[in-house]
């Protein structure tokens, strides 16, 4: 984190833009171009860390690349997206 926190400039506004097919398809698999070897869910926790330990407020945030058609009987690609921006949406509420 700590490379990734100090390629940031503290308090510039950011736009976080999340495409799920950056996500290693053993954890979701719903979308259109895997990516195996890609990112863990943690590393979104990694991500947001940096954005907050760097003051940099986040003005918006948006979400690409999921297929439930693609998703497991269970969904468990559209849960957990769900409950990612369930934390982006609690570390924005702490940070205000």
């Amino acid at each position: 984190m700590g490379a990734l926190a100090a390629a940031l400039d503290p308090g510039v506004p950011t736009y976080l833009t999340i495409d799920t097919d950056a996500f290693d398809p053993s954890i979701a698999p719903a979308v259109v171009h895997p990516l195996p070897g890609g990112l863990a869910w943690s590393d979104l926790d990694i991500v947001l860390d940096a954005i907050f330990e760097r003051g940099c407020p986040i003005v918006a945030v948006d979400w690409t690349e999921y297929n439930p058609m693609l998703d497991r009987s269970s969904h468990p690609t559209g849960m957990a997206i769900v409950f990612a921006l369930i934390r982006i949406l609690a570390r924005l509420e702490k940070a205000h």
